[in-house]
């Protein structure tokens, strides 16, 4: 285990080591029920940390509890002060949990002391959103500590901004191509009656529940994708979303048997797709076409939903479903009175450095090679 510095009463923040230490505070009434994204609320992180553990590090959640909100920043951190965001592949937003974004963004400078006071000469938080204020305060915050602040691409994301839009405006605003698949897909699978489908969401049973997510794990083990290398994390977070509400879980079936597959959650007006998949043997049948758009139709129709989010990746055929694009980031820094610190920041930026002479090294190169 990690030893944590004591918290000083003069500190603004509350530090534990563990989601049971935290969840006894009075911090955990107030952070209950926040209007964020299903990535910065305490039960995604709960179920991170339990289902996805990282071998050497330790859970570090830091927490302002004010009268104007109550603020929670989860973190790893390792021996010699590295700090990492409580994150990995699956969440592709990285955020705190807060009552209100503005009492967040001016807590954000107690947790930059608080990080530069208890030995963390080392931050890495990935991937954040460019619109959030509390970065901002936090990089800042972090530069006043004395930290060297670099921030740094992560993925695109491609989003649909749909407030008001229902199924069928948003089906004649596709691309030609896409929509005609749609239709043709659409019609060919319902004249089947070999062909069903299923949509979780709140009123189904604890049962249908095991079931579609069994359905799930089928389809995906059938599909192209890797196998899961955390198989708990997938199940654990379909009954927490399921548990609140939030969870759209779709399955299609060829003759009682699962083919195609998609876990979609609904928080905050935003329907965010996370998972799909399907069985690669039908795939000219356009099962996970249909799944696609029947999943669309009811975020749209039926939880009017004020965006859908396509999440991490800027795979081609997300520009078909999706009309805009933004792009998340990362922070990276160092604390150069600290010898980790100044050791990891020397060459972050003397590599950066380097590639940016490397090019033009070469370049010169090639023009005294043409002369």
């Amino acid at each position: 285990m990690i030893s944590l510095p004591s918290t000083r009463s003069a500190d603004a923040c509350q530090a534990w080591t563990d989601f049971a230490s935290m969840e006894s505070n009075a911090i955990r009434a107030r952070l209950v029920d926040t209007h964020q994204s299903i990535f910065e609320t305490l039960g995604w992180f709960k179920n991170l940390s339990q289902t996805c553990p990282v071998a050497g590090a330790q859970v570090l959640l830091l927490g302002v509890d004010k009268a104007d909100g109550a603020t929670l920043l989860a973190l790893r951190r390792w021996r010699g002060g590295k700090v990492e965001s409580l994150s990995n592949y699956y969440g592709s937003l990285f955020g705190p949990v807060t009552t209100d974004a503005e009492s967040a963004t001016g807590h954000a400078g107690d947790f930059a002391r608080w990080l530069a006071a208890h030995g963390s000469s080392t931050l890495r938080l990935h991937p954040l959103s460019h619109d959030a204020p509390f970065w901002k305060s936090f990089a800042a915050g972090l530069v006043q500590q004395g930290y060297w602040v670099d921030p740094y691409f992560v993925f695109g994301n491609w989003y649909h901004p749909c407030a008001g839009v229902r199924w069928t405006d948003y089906l004649a605003a596709r691309p030609s191509r896409l929509r005609n698949t749609i239709t043709r897909t659409q019609k060919k699978l319902f004249a089947d009656p070999a062909f069903s489908f299923r949509i979780s969401s709140a009123s189904t049973t604890k049962t249908e529940l095991d079931q579609a997510i069994a359905d799930f794990c089928a389809v995906y083990a059938r599909s192209w994708k890797k196998p899961e290398p955390y198989p708990s994390f997938i199940p654990s977070l379909c009954h927490l979303a399921h548990a609140e509400g939030w969870l759209r879980m779709g399955v299609g079936y060829l003759n009682g048997a699962p083919v195609a597959a998609q876990i979609w959650i609904v928080k905050s007006g935003i329907a965010s797709i996370f998972k799909l998949a399907y069985d690669h043997k039908f795939a000219k049948r356009g099962v996970g076409t249909l799944m696609s758009a029947l999943l669309t139709e009811h975020v749209l129709d039926a939880d009017q939903v004020e965006e859908i989010d396509f999440l991490a990746g800027d795979d081609d055929y997300k520009s078909e479903w999706m009309d805009c694009r933004r792009e998340r980031f990362g922070i990276v820094a160092f604390k150069p009175t600290t010898l980790r610190g100044l050791i990891a920041g020397c060459l972050h930026f003397g590599a950066r450095l380097l590639r940016r002479i490397a090019p033009s090294r070469n370049a010169g190169r090639a023009n005294t090679t043409r002369a």
